[in-house]
């Protein structure tokens, strides 16, 4: 398994050169919106996704953005955690 890389409007993680886990998210002037959290099965509870909600955050705190997460996922993962109440959108 590869490490998270930087898409075009995504984070990802390759595993046997094919895209095995993502997050996608919108990326508008002052907002990042997250819109999918996909992690393939055989990669499943790791960790992977939560990592890639903490890399999207990096990410937000680097461009003084916030979140929006539309995806289900991301939206229980970092309404539940006080470490990503900095970047979220109220």
């Amino acid at each position: 398994m590869d490490k998270i890389q930087k898409g075009n409007n995504e984070f990802f993680i390759s595993s046997e050169g094919k895209k095995a886990a993502f997050i996608q998210f919108e990326e508008h002037e002052k907002e990042l919106t997250i819109t999918h959290t996909i992690v393939e099965e055989e990669l499943r509870g790791q960790g992977i996704g939560g990592k890639l909600v903490d890399r999207v955050a990096e990410y937000a705190r680097e461009n003084g953005k916030t979140i929006k997460p539309v995806c289900s996922y991301a939206s229980h993962i970092m309404n539940k955690n006080n470490h990503y109440h900095d970047v979220l959108s109220s």
